[in-house]
Formats: structure tokens, C-alpha cells, sequence
């Protein structure tokens, strides 16, 4: 049958028509032959929602609840059985595109297995000629391509590589180029110096080089660099100056105790979908009884099945309790962890002890409504076709023993937490729940908060040897022990630490001499350190006359209550009155620490002590206050970055920094 509209004849001169009219009149066609092919459909409502590639080539339409995707290249050659997919088989209409039309997905976009496969051979069989761009066709170019194929041995070649390599020591050379730096440098100039160069800019730009103390840094390997080029430039050693963010130090022994070896290589290798993948699931189940219950918290996160179910569980539990008081609870959740803080998964393993009973009901709930589902009608047995969920399977369940674990990790982690809540502080001063009020956290807590968690380890290392299987969880104890030890040996590096602990009056050098009663040597080595610092900083500086002080100025208001973890280290303070005014004579270090005042041991707040007693130790004062002032943690800069990030909304974040500054 012919085409009706290409049979008319029109005898009189066509009138002139401009291309966007041709163009139109082009696509009227096409789309009356697409429908006479497809009678019933319409132009689908949806047709905005196509993000695919293959729908520049294809038509969207749609009949009822069906939507297709129908070639635009077969109609227009006049295809009789024009190709045609529903619209979620997009992948058959690229192939169909590659295949049929010779057309490639555009760079960037998902390609079809056919052409992939294409790309594959191409790359494999490709010759000489086409590396070289090289045209057989002719004989000169001919002869060219010829005489490479015939001269060249690939083994030989390799050989002579590798012996250039060799002989001119590559290896080494290499890697201590300079120009080669440079491009290091350049693409990631975050590092070492360049962390040094800026640090030093503002320094210089605010004029107060002369007036630099200590540095408080995470454990990133560029710090070390950067504070070596620093002190270079401003005349000291950068070890002997810089501090360690303890709360980075908590997180890596945390991370060790949760997941063991190269817990940062585990995290990396996550995937990070909201659904868990076989390939997270296997390897979460890996790491023990924290690993088998994040999968199972992920899997009733995800489904609304399993919420309900683990709600309706609790549900009927609280609608029987005898009391009024359990009777007006409400079901809990589970609550998700992430990947980047340890303190998520002690919520997790927290919440999970509080529903423990209700979280083994379900997986025994669940499984029986999965079997009565997939129970076979004439046997009476479960289709062997059907798949167990994995949640329901023996090998994920969590065990008495793996409960058990959880148990002491939840109890161990919240030791780590009272250290790192005390230590971080938030900068409010304000009545909290358990009655102290948030401030900073103090740099003389940092050993006291090593002392604790090792000790608190040590008491669950003997814990753990008498469980009967949990062997991931043994090995996190002694993983995150090591950690623990590694930065806690390190702080020999500075004398903040021993220096801070030290000018502390209710704790001196006593503390050190009762708690390393064993180890005698180290107390001496810490004692010269800090005395170093003393005799070349401090002892003959310049001093302020009393007319230059102001009692006016006050430090700021600290805690009045104690958090769970000071309340192992400290006594409620007493007021101390400041002895005569008078400044003491010959060496005033020498001199306090042969001192001891009736208050001491019961103060808490050593920077207002000292503050009252910088008449009497001018230069003492000034050390202890310069120590004692030290942050342990960034937590508070991290604060400060927050807040000023609220500085320029984001419509308005291509400010210069100078004009911010301004406002």
C-alpha cells in the first residue's frame, strides 16, 4: 500500500517554505508513520522524566499503565517492524542503537555490553598502522608499518627498559626529583610546607610570630613536616612544640577496638549505599558481633516490615505491663550507625542492648513468617527455591556470646566517651543533665585520660580471655591498647603534657611518682624536660611590675560539677586563699614545688590559682598559665570553623576574605 500523501500531485508551483516549516511538515511525517505502527498509544505524560541518552534517538509513548520507547531512526527509514522496548529496558535500546544504526553512547554516559564488547576487540586487535596512523593503502606508509612489525622484539625491548632503570638508578632518583616534587606539590599542595607556608602567612599577618607557644594537631604524618618548616623559621625545635588532638587519638584506638586491623582500610572499601550490598554485608559480618549487628540494624532500617514488626513486638509487651509507668512507654527504634564515628556505633550497640529481647524475637518472627510465605501448598514443606533472608540465617545471628561482648564494648566505649565529653567540653557555660556545666576541656586531663582508658582495658583484657569464642572482640582490646600505648609513649616528644600535670597543685610530681612507682626513669626524664623549659623560657625572663597587673581581669568562669570521668580524679574543691603577695627569692620552680599549701589537693580550677598567685611567682605564674592554657583537643577551633562558615551565606561565599572580615 502506498503512502497516500506522497501519491497527491499538486500541479501548481509549490510555494516557498522556510526550513523551520519544512523541519515541522518533516516531523508531522514521521510521527503519522510512527502512529499508523502503534494505534491506541499517545505521546507519553512522562516524557520529560528521561534522563537516558537513548531517548534522543527514541520516541516516548504510552498506552494505559504501558510506556515504550520506539526507534526515531526505523521510522524514518521506513522500518516494517520498527524496534521497539518498554521503558525500563533501556539497556536493549542502546544495544539496538550500537548494533543497528551504528551509534555509540555519547562520552560520559552508560554504554551498551555490545559496545563495550566492540571497544574491547578494537583496542585488542588494533595494529601498529593504527598507532601510528599509518595508511596501508599506501605503499610508502605500507613499507613503514611493515618495517616496525619485522624489527621490533617486545622481549628484547622490555630487557633493555629494565636494564636503563637499573643502571641509572631510577628507583631512587626518581622520587627525590625536584621538578617531580613540584608536581606533587602542585596537585596536592595541602602538605608539609605548603601547610607551613600558610600557617606562617597569617602568623606574620596578624604580627604575632614572637608570640607563639604551642601547636595542637591531629596525627596526619604532614603535621610533622609542617611544624619542622615552622619551627625552622621561627627558632625552635617543632617536636618540642607540638601537641597531639587526643580526641583523634580516642577515635583511632575506638576504631581499632570496634573493627580491629586497618580500620581505615575497612571503612574505604565500604561502599557507602544506603542499601547494604552482598559485598558491605560480608564484610561487616567479618568484624565480629559489632559487624553482625550493624548489618542487622541496616536491614531493618531499610525495610518497613521489619520497623513495624519490631514496633508491634515492643508494642504488645508494653500494653501487658502491670505498671502504669511501662505501660505508657513507647516502642524504640534502632538507630543507625555511619562509618566515620565510633560514637555512632556505641549508640548503636547501646540502644540495641536496651531492645535486645524484642531484636531476637524478631528474627524468630520473621523467619516464621517467611517459612508459612514460601510453604508449599502439596508438601506442606519450604520450596526449596526460596531464599532465606540473610538476617534469618545461623551464621549472622548474634549468639549469647556475641550479646555478651556487645555488653562490655558498650561499657568499655562509654569510658572513651566520658574522657572525650570532658576533654572537648562546648564552649557553653550552662546547667546540663548530670549536673555540670559544658566549658573547655584542660590540658592537664589528657594523662589522666590516657591512665584511665589503659586501666580500664587492662581489666577487660582479663575479662575477655574467659569468653568462650568473641575472638574479634579480644583482638580489639589488645589493638586498641596498642593505640592507646603508641600516642601515649609519644607525648615524650613534648614537655606540654608533664609540664601542664606538673604545675597542677593537687598533683605536682606526686601524681608521677605514685602512678609510675615502677618506673622510676620515666618520672626523671619527664622532670628534666619540664625543668629544661623552665630554666631556658622562663626563669630569667623580664617581668611585669604590679602596677601593670589589673585584678580587673578575671578568667573566665569554669565547672562547677564534675563529669562521670574527673569524678575518678578529683575532690570537690575548697576555696584557697592566695599567700603574701610578696615575690619569692631564688628559683621560684624549685621553691613552689617544695611547697605545699593545706588547700591544694582540693583545687580544681589551677588557672584561677595561679592567676592569684602571679605576684608571688612572676615567672612560674607565666609558665603555668602559658601551659595550662593549651588546648587538649580541636574540638574547639572545629567549633570556630563551624560558626564562621556561617559568616557569608552561601549566595554570597565568592567574598574575598578581606571584605568578610570587614562585616
Amino acid at each position: 500500500m502506498t503512502d497516500p500523501l506522497e501519491d497527491k500531485v499538486v500541479e501548481t508551483s509549490p510555494p516557498i517554505l522556510s526550513p523551520s516549516t519544512l523541519l515541522a511538515d518533516a516531523q508531522q511525517l514521521q510521527e503519522e508513520r510512527l502512529f499508523r505502527h502503534f494505534r491506541g498509544w499517545l505521546f507519553s505524560e512522562r516524557a520529560k522524566d528521561t534522563s537516558s541518552w537513548t531517548w534522543d534517538y527514541g520516541y516516548d509513548i504510552q498506552r494505559a499503565h504501558e510506556r515504550r520507547w520506539v526507534c526515531k531512526l526505523c521510522i524514518h527509514q521506513r522500518v516494517p517492524q520498527p524496534k521497539n522496548f518498554t521503558h525500563t529496558g533501556l539497556q536493549n535500546a542502546s544495544k539496538h542503537l550500537f548494533k543497528e544504526h551504528h551509534i555509540r553512547a555519547p562520552e560520559g554516559k552508560t554504554k551498551s555490553s555490545t559496545q563495550l564488547k566492540a571497544e574491547s576487540a578494537e583496542k585488542q586487535h588494533r595494529s601498529i598502522a593504527d598507532t601510528l596512523t599509518l595508511d596501508p593503502e599506501k605503499p610508502r606508509e605500507q613499507a613503514m608499518a611493515n618495517s616496525f612489525v619485522k624489527n621490533f622484539d617486545r622481549d628484547h625491548f622490555q630487557r633493555m627498559v629494565m636494564q636503563w632503570i637499573v643502571k641509572s638508578n631510577l628507583s631512587f632518583l626518581t622520587v627525590e626529583d625536584e621538578d617531580l616534587r613540584a608536581i606533587f606539590d602542585y596537585l596536592s599542595p595541602s602538605v608539609g610546607s605548603n601547610i607551613a607556608a600558610q600557617v606562617l602567612d597569617i602568623l606574620t599577618a596578624y604580627q604575632i610570630t614572637e608570640k607563639i607557644g604551642y601547636f595542637t594537631l591531629d596525627n596526619a604524618e604532614n603535621n610533622d613536616t609542617a611544624m619542622g618548616a615552622i619551627g625552622r623559621e621561627l627558632g625552635f625545635t617543632g617536636a618540642s612544640r607540638r601537641g597531639r588532638c587526643f580526641g583523634h587519638t580516642v577515635n583511632l584506638s575506638a576504631k581499632a577496638l570496634l573493627f580491629g586491623k586497618n580500620a581505615s582500610a575497612f571503612e574505604e572499601q565500604l561502599s557507602g549505599a544506603s542499601a547494604l550490598p552482598e559485598a558491605d554485608w560480608e564484610s561487616w559480618r567479618s568484624k565480629g558481633p559489632v559487624g553482625k549487628l550493624h548489618n542487622l540494624v541496616y536491614d531493618i532500617f531499610r525495610s518497613n516490615r521489619l520497623m513495624y514488626l519490631l514496633r508491634d513486638l515492643q508494642q504488645d509487651a508494653i500494653s501487658k505491663a502491670s505498671s502504669l509507668r511501662e505501660r505508657s512507654r513507647k516502642p524504640l527504634t534502632v538507630v543507625r550507625d555511619n562509618n566515620t564515628r565510633w560514637l555512632s556505633q556505641l549508640y548503636m550497640i547501646r540502644r540495641a542492648l536496651k531492645i535486645r529481647p524484642y531484636l531476637i524475637l524478631l528474627v524468630v518472627k520473621y523467619k516464621q513468617e517467611w517459612e508459612d510465605e514460601n510453604r508449599s501448598k502439596r508438601t506442606g514443606q519450604v520450596r526449596k527455591s526460596a531464599k532465606l533472608p540473610r538476617i534469618c540465617e545461623e551464621e549472622n545471628k548474634l549468639t549469647d556470646s556475641d550479646w555478651e561482648a556487645l555488653r562490655c564494648l558498650e561499657e568499655i566505649l562509654t569510658h572513651y566517651e566520658n574522657v572525650v565529653r570532658t576533654l572537648e567540653g562546648d564552649g557553653q557555660v550552662r546547667k546540663r543533665r548530670r549536673g555540670f556545666l559544658g566549658s573547655y576541656g584542660n590540658i592537664w586531663d589528657v594523662i589522666l585520660g590516657f591512665e584511665e582508658l589503659l586501666s580500664k582495658l587492662e581489666q577487660y583484657k582479663l575479662l575477655a580471655a574467659g569468653f568462650p569464642d568473641a575472638e574479634q572482640f579480644r583482638i580489639g582490646i589488645n589493638l586498641a591498647w596498642d593505640k592507646l600505648e603508641k600516642y601515649y609513649s609519644a607525648l615524650d616528644e613534648t614537655p606540654i603534657y608533664y609540664a601542664a600535670l606538673a604545675l597542677h597543685p593537687a598533683y605536682k610530681w606526686a601524681y608521677f611518682e605514685h602512678t609510675w612507682d615502677t618506673h622510676p626513669e620515666w618520672v626523671d626524664k619527664a622532670k628534666e624536660m619540664v625543668y629544661r623549659v623552665w630554666r631556658t623560657e622562663y626563669a630569667n625572663s623580664d617581668i611585669l611590675s604590679q602596677a601593670d597587673e589589673s585584678d580587673d581581669q578575671r578568667p573566665a568562669k569554669r565547672r562547677k560539677f564534675f563529669s562521670p570521668f574527673e569524678a575518678n580524679s578529683r575532690h570537690m574543691p575548697a576555696r584557697y586563699d592566695s599567700s603574701d603577695d610578696e615575690a619569692v627569692k631564688g628559683d621560684e620552680y624549685e621553691t613552689w614545688q617544695g611547697s605545699r599549701e593545706a588547700s591544694d589537693r582540693r583545687v580544681r580550677d589551677p588557672i584561677t590559682y595561679w592567676h592569684e598567685r602571679r605576684l608571688k611567682y612572676p615567672r612560674l605564674s607565666r609558665m603555668a598559665l602559658d601551659f595550662l592554657t593549651i588546648q587538649p583537643m580541636s574540638a574547639e577551633c572545629e567549633r570556630l570553623f563551624s560558626a564562621a562558615g556561617r559568616m557569608a551565606v552561601p549566595s554570597r561565599s565568592l567574598l574575598d576574605a578581606q571584605i568578610i572580615s570587614i562585616c
